[in-house]
């Protein structure tokens, strides 16, 4: 059986996730999500440059996102 270097990352990422021991970065994505549904907003800027490449537009808040996490609490 092989595990790989990524898996025990990820355990041990998930195991301190647990305890309510994770680092700023993953803390402050998580307030992110949670105040704003999305880790980066979307604005009329970001989705002019996606429309020019093909690509449809975000809307610039994730409610379901927001929700979810909500319930997670």
């Amino acid at each position: 059986m092989e595990v790989k270097i990524t898996d025990i990352i990820n355990h041990l990422k998930n195991l301190a996730t647990h305890e309510d021991n994770t680092p700023l970065g993953v803390s402050t994505q998580k307030k992110l999500l949670k105040d704003q549904g999305k880790i980066y907003i979307i604005d009329e800027f970001d989705n002019k440059k996606r429309a020019k490449v093909g690509l449809p537009s975000l809307p610039e808040m994730a409610e379901e996102a927001k929700r979810l996490l909500k319930q997670r609490q």
